[in-house]
């Protein structure tokens, strides 16, 4: 009973890190500006 559950999770897990990755891309620009205006 507990693997499936264990496997969505993992899934779930997965699909928002590959969601924040390609997010990252986009964020890391604008997190450059704030470190250069420091």
């Amino acid at each position: 009973m507990t693997t499936p559950i264990i496997n969505v999770l993992a899934k779930k897990l997965k699909n928002q890190y590959l969601i924040i990755k390609k997010l990252s891309r986009y964020v890391r620009f604008p997190r450059d500006l704030f470190s250069y205006q420091r």
